[in-house]
């Protein structure tokens, strides 16, 4: 089979925005996998990723150079229709279209193919994340993109006392797990807890739900599927339809709903973010692509927080809400619905968060997870800073 590589586009990025800053599109958390893994595991092969510029130094990676690739648009996700056009159906030199924009070709480059077939009519299972809240839109359906057979589960849990309501079966446990007495729900869906994670006393579990590597669920945590905590998150209080991309804190009471949460994100005690409008209407999104709000055609929709935000105790976020990479959010009263990267401040107004006091932050946070802060990331944090400059509207009224 020809070798898949997933390619990021200008306008792919932009319109992923706050989430790609830090990360190639392939690299997003879907559920229980990123894009990458997800494509991987429906084809059962390696595939490649051709990210930008800005994330070439971090995440390059060789792609063989001949006429047996096909190329993928990143933002696509591998739905049973568009895997079997990529295995079995698209010949060399062709693109598939979709509203009129290649998103699959073999033998070219997504922007130079020379021959098409146009498959719009017939494509009724696309999925394409062209904008933050596609995630959450898609999560139910991607949160597990493989056979969930296929992990096998313990019937023996490490622990006593502890209470399943539902098929034990549904129940999936991986080594070096620890479960403490507490209750885990798989009649709506299964659970996976995967290495080393830790299940505290007094937890409850509603699947469908993914504990990701040396995750922990606090004591007396509420997680109402579906949800998907990425490796080395710390989660407590209330959490609904959510994924954590990874190494986020959320360990205190408060609700978390709707939502996606970057990497190394604190979320402070008490923390609350509403997901539904008191008008009951479709939520509204900032859009850096457009620059301005979108009607997202969502009824609940919550919290996108970019990579090293942080939010103080007690924070309100109202309904579709953007916080931008980096930014610190604190203080009484419902911040503005989009927050700009490397923000500091809250309802009373923000000011510019310096990148060298960012950076220290960074540092810190990252060491406690034994991660460092490689001289390649510090370039690409500063890289970061300069391109969202035109977000911090303060900076461009001086």
């Amino acid at each position: 089979m020809p070798r898949i590589v997933l390619v990021d586009t200008q306008s792919g990025w932009e319109g992923l925005l706050p989430i790609t800053y830090f990360r190639p599109i392939p690299y997003i958390r879907i559920g229980s996998l990123t894009i990458k893994e997800a494509w991987e595991k429906a084809l059962g092969q390696k595939v490649f990723v051709k990210p930008l510029d800005i994330h070439k130094e971090i995440f390059c990676e060789e792609i063989p150079d001949d006429d047996y690739i096909i190329s993928v648009d990143s933002r696509l996700l591998p739905t049973k229709q568009v895997v079997d056009i990529i295995t079995a159906d698209i010949e060399r030199g062709e693109a598939v279209l979709f509203n009129g924009e290649p998103i699959i070709t073999y033998g070219c480059d997504l922007d130079d193919y020379n021959d098409s077939r146009e498959f719009s009519d017939v494509l009724d299972d696309v999925k394409i994340v062209s904008h933050p809240s596609d995630i959450v839109r898609f999560l139910p359906e991607f949160l597990f993109p493989f056979d969930i057979a296929q992990l096998g589960s313990f019937e023996k849990l490490a622990g006593e006392n502890v209470t399943i309501w539902g098929n034990l079966q549904n129940l999936y446990v991986s080594r070096n797990v620890r479960i403490d007495p507490c209750f885990i729900d798989t009649s709506k869906g299964p659970v996976v807890i995967d290495e080393g994670a830790t299940v505290m006393m007094g937890a409850m579990i509603e699947g469908p739900a993914y504990i990701g590597p040396y995750s922990v669920v606090k004591m007396g945590a509420k997680i109402y599927g579906p949800v998907a905590l990425g490796p080395y998150c710390k989660v407590g209080g209330e959490v609904s339809h959510t994924v954590f991309q990874g190494y986020s804190n959320k360990a205190h009471d408060g609700f978390i709903g709707h939502a996606y949460i970057g990497e190394w994100v604190n979320i402070g005690a008490d923390t609350n973010n509403s997901n539904l409008k008191n008008t009951y209407g479709p939520v509204k999104m900032w859009d850096y692509a457009q620059k301005k709000f979108i009607d997202t055609g969502m009824q609940f929709l919550g919290l996108i927080m970019g990579d090293h935000a942080k939010a103080g105790i007690n924070t309100m976020f109202n309904t579709g809400t953007v916080v931008g990479v980096s930014a610190n959010v604190f203080g009484a009263g419902f911040p503005r619905t989009f927050i700009p990267s490397f923000a500091w401040g809250g309802a009373h107004g923000f000011t510019t968060y310096n990148v060298e006091r960012a950076l220290d932050t960074a540092r810190r946070m990252m060491a406690r997870r034994n991660v460092d802060l490689t001289p390649e990331y510090e370039r690409l944090f500063r890289k970061v800073f300069e391109l969202s400059q035109w977000e911090r509207w303060w900076e461009n009224n001086q």
